[in-house]
């Protein structure tokens, strides 16, 4: 028996045994079963119909996702002003059904590969639009949203620098993990329910460790899901500040549907 065929069967024996399931609805799968139109890596965490609820954004478009933009617009007219918001923001899916699911394992779940995966994903679907992006805007960094060291020690690691680090290595871009810091312990975001509690809360909480590092550079800002952008401005404004030319931020997903523009203040 080749190697390849004993692997085979190998892997068939343990899908017998320990079959997968639905990271959404927790229906019994065969990840190693075909997908039509979406990425194979999907199958090993999705069901069929789940997969088919997946819901993109178009690229680029205003991240404050004002439904009366331009989908071809990198800004509506509302944002286009804010001195402090990224220069392009660029979220590829809606956070909901399944990949709410998805970031929630990679999250809380300890589900690290998933960082590779939600990244091939979305090269897989959206490669010619991220390769129209990245050689328009020419970016010579990737960083990602930084979390606090006590938060770092609970969780073991922080999923948008997995995020980062898959895209970065997917486009050989260079990527920087100590160059924009987390300098406040704060309360999760995700307790916030307002964006004025949001922007309150984050806004004295990063820093730059060196100015050097991102003096001229035009940065890829990588985080998990946006919800009102308050992390993503504060996290450029200090980006700006110290010298850092422009900023792509990026996120998996959004959870913002027709918030108010002048949320990303």
């Amino acid at each position: 028996m080749s190697p390849t065929t004993a692997r085979s069967t190998l892997r068939a024996f343990l899908n017998t045994l320990f079959p997968g399931t639905c990271f959404h609805c927790g229906v019994v799968i065969d990840s190693d079963r075909e997908t039509e139109d979406y990425p194979q890596l999907l199958a090993q965490c999705l069901c069929d119909r789940h997969i088919r609820q997946i819901r993109g954004v178009p690229i680029p478009r205003c991240g404050c996702q004002n439904p009366n933009t331009d989908s071809s617009a990198a800004f509506c007219d509302f944002c286009k002003p804010l001195e402090s918001r990224p220069d392009v923001i660029v979220p590829f899916f809606r956070f909901d059904g399944p990949i709410s699911s998805i970031i929630r394992h990679l999250k809380y779940k300890r589900q690290y590969r998933l960082a590779e995966w939600l990244v091939q994903l979305i090269v897989d679907i959206r490669r010619d639009e991220l390769t129209a992006l990245i050689q328009a805007k020419k970016p010579t960094l990737v960083c990602s949203v930084p979390i606090t060291r006590r938060r770092r020690l609970g969780r073991g690691y922080n999923q948008s620098e997995l995020l980062a680090e898959a895209f970065a290595r997917e486009f050989s871009l260079p990527l920087d993990t100590t160059s924009l810091i987390r300098t406040a312990h704060t309360p999760p975001q995700a307790r916030q329910k307002t964006f004025e509690a949001r922007a309150a809360n984050i806004q004295s909480a990063f820093g730059i460790s060196d100015p050097s590092n991102i003096k001229g550079k035009t940065i890829i800002l990588f985080d998990d899901v946006m919800t009102t952008g308050a992390t993503l401005a504060a996290s450029s404004r200090v980006l700006k500040e110290n010298g850092a030319q422009h900023v792509i931020a990026m996120s998996i997903a959004t959870a913002a549907e027709g918030i108010r523009s002048d949320y990303l203040v």
